[in-house]
């Protein structure tokens, strides 16, 4: 494949969901955003990103910075992917979804060429053997709707979005349902006041963690709350940019990293050097994602100690294929070259 240039395509891309899902500050039915397929010879690598209200994200500013990068990765000869991301961030500046749709892609295409999974190819410690399950989210609706969420699906994990003025009596519910384990995510509804209560309540169950439950600029209440439960803290819309690391241990006992809010593979591999040296154990979420995006965040899921990947199991219309979710959540990494997934065949 000597001389041969990568082609990039952007494909405008709508993914619908099953039925509405809610947060505490949004709902939605669909996500409209952009598909990346690079293809050198034979070989090819996908990539995408879609719309995010709060982080200000649309598809037509993606389709802008990803026209800049397409012709970036089109311009050089295949070299290291991280080689590759220096460009691109030089030529959009921290534009994260964009870089992220495109470096997960040159990821997959890279670790092609190499013949190898993309996540042998990091620069990060062997970790050990080890079973993980993701969380199934179970989003904000009417409470016996939730109960049912639980009743029906026989996950190990559960994670639920929270907001509401009935919070606490929601979850003294649902942990009667299961011996399941539950994580929390109020997406910055509480104040310092609900959320302290609301850790004290359930200190001595099933609930593993609590996910952003203050205003992500709410330092100083966060550490407070810290030091008032044994509940994990884990830092979402808090956390961005690896520079936010430290300040949010002060805050946080660890972080969420998803691979379009960082802006990629490449810096959640950063991240994750950075976390291990401060002994802080990282989570590994997702946004509304296809099987594109989840393949490439399983890619990082064995150094993680939170797992939430499981958008793609709420698609009418998953594109691609090849990422493996067992029926209780188990993550199956695939050993095939690049990150795992495949575009359906129409």
């Amino acid at each position: 494949m000597s001389g041969r240039k990568i082609k990039v395509t952007l494909e405008p891309c709508r993914l619908e969901l099953f039925k509405p899902f809610r947060i505490s500050r949004d709902v939605y039915d669909h996500k409209v955003g952009f598909r990346v397929i690079l293809r050198y010879g034979e070989l090819t690598g996908l990539g995408e990103a879609n719309e995010h209200g709060y982080y200000q994200v649309t598809q037509a500013a993606l389709e802008d910075q990803l026209t800049i990068l397409k012709s970036i990765v089109e311009e050089q000869n295949l070299i290291h992917p991280e080689e590759m991301y220096d460009l691109m961030e030089q030529a959009i500046g921290f534009q994260p979804f964009a870089l992220a749709a495109m470096d997960m892609a040159y990821w997959d295409l890279y670790a092609k060429t190499q013949n190898r999974p993309t996540r042998d190819l990091f620069d990060l410690p062997t970790p050990p053997p080890k079973l993980q399950y993701t969380s199934y989210t179970i989003s904000i609706d009417d409470p016996k709707e939730m109960e049912k969420e639980v009743r029906t699906h026989p996950f190990k994990k559960f994670k639920v979005k929270l907001g509401t003025k009935n919070d606490i009596q929601l979850m003294h519910k649902l942990l009667a349902l299961t011996n399941s384990e539950f994580y929390i995510d109020a997406n910055c509804a509480w104040d310092l006041e609900y959320a302290t209560e609301f850790a004290h309540t359930f200190q001595h169950t099933n609930l593993k963690m609590i996910e952003q439950p203050l205003q992500a600029d709410e330092w100083e209440p966060m550490a407070r709350l810290k030091q008032e439960t044994i509940i994990p803290l884990f830092a979402d819309e808090s956390f961005i940019h690896q520079s936010d690391l430290l300040k949010c241990l002060d805050s946080f006992d660890g972080i969420n990293i998803k691979i379009l809010k960082c802006g990629g593979l490449t810096p959640a591999i950063e991240i994750i050097h950075h976390a291990m040296k401060a002994d802080a154990p990282v989570m590994i979420g997702c946004m509304m994602e296809s099987s594109i995006g989840i393949s490439a965040a399983m890619q990082v899921t064995p150094w993680a100690s939170f797992i939430d990947i499981d958008s793609a199991l709420f698609l009418k219309n998953d594109p691609a294929e090849g990422c493996v979710i067992g029926t209780d959540g188990q993550v199956f990494l695939q050993k095939t070259p690049g990150n795992g997934s495949l575009l359906k065949k129409n």
